[in-house]
C-alpha cells in the first residue's frame, strides 16, 4: 500500500510586492513555483498548471520539494495555480494550491528633435527609444493641445514628421506613450527651434518665444 502523500506550494517571485498577501510581480520577471513538505524519499514530478490548464513548468521532487521558474512572457493577469505531485511507487499522488499576478511593466524612453534648430517650411523629425522592444502602442507628440505628429512604436523605438506650416517658435514637445497590454505609459520631452527668416516682411528677427505644453509663451532666459 502506497503512503499517502502531502504537500504545500507557493510563489516566489525574484521581484516581489505584497498586496493583501498575494504575490505581485511585473511582466517579463519570471516568477519560482515551489512544492515542499513532500516525504523525503518521494520521486515523481511536480507539475503547476493555472486555472485555465496551461502548464507553467514541471520539476522533478528531489529531497521532498521540486521548483521551476515560470516563463517571462506571461500576460498581466491574477494566476490561480495547482500544483499535482505524479505520486511513486511508495507515495500516492497529490495538489496543493497558490497563486500569484503579474501586473504591466514600467516603461521609460528618452525623445529627441531633428533638426533641433531651423527654418520656416522645414519638417522636423520627432522620435523616441528605449522603450522595451516588445512594446506596442503609439507615441504621440504635442505641445499644448496640439498634436505634431503620432508614430507607431516597433523595436522599442519610432518616429514622425512634423508639419512645414509650424510658426517661428521654441517649442517644448511632450512625447507621450501610449502603453498596451503589457507595458504602462510614459512621458519623455524634447525641445525644438523654428527661427524667423530675417528680411522677411511677413516676420521679424526677434528671438521666438517658447511654446511650453500648456499652450502659454515666454522668452528663453
Amino acid at each position: 500500500t502506497r503512503a499517502t502523500t502531502t504537500m504545500k506550494a507557493k510563489a516566489a517571485p525574484t521581484t516581489r510586492r505584497h498586496h493583501r498577501h498575494s504575490v505581485v510581480v511585473h511582466y517579463g520577471s519570471p516568477v519560482t513555483l515551489l512544492a515542499n513538505e513532500l516525504p523525503t524519499g518521494a520521486t515523481g514530478t511536480v507539475t503547476f498548471t493555472s486555472a485555465s490548464g496551461i502548464t507553467l513548468c514541471m520539476a522533478t521532487v528531489s529531497n521532498g520539494r521540486a521548483t521551476c521558474t515560470t516563463a517571462t512572457t506571461l500576460a498581466p493577469g491574477e494566476y490561480q495555480v495547482t500544483a499535482r505531485y505524479s505520486g511513486d511507487v511508495d507515495y500516492t499522488a497529490a495538489t496543493a494550491t497558490t497563486s500569484f499576478k503579474i501586473i504591466k511593466a514600467d516603461t521609460k524612453m528618452t525623445a529627441k528633435a531633428t533638426p533641433s534648430s531651423t527654418l520656416p517650411g522645414t519638417a522636423v523629425t520627432l522620435s523616441v527609444r528605449g522603450l522595451p522592444s516588445q512594446a506596442t502602442g503609439t507615441v504621440t507628440f504635442s505641445f499644448g493641445s496640439v498634436v505634431l505628429c503620432v508614430t507607431a512604436v516597433t523595436n522599442g523605438a519610432g518616429s514622425c514628421a512634423t508639419s512645414t506650416t509650424l510658426s517661428p517658435a521654441k517649442y517644448v514637445v511632450t512625447a507621450t506613450y501610449s502603453g498596451d497590454m503589457d507595458y504602462n505609459s510614459s512621458t519623455a520631452k524634447t525641445r525644438f527651434l523654428i527661427t524667423a527668416k530675417c528680411g522677411d516682411t511677413r516676420s521679424s528677427c526677434q528671438e521666438p518665444e517658447l511654446r511650453n505644453d500648456h499652450g502659454s509663451n515666454r522668452r528663453f532666459q
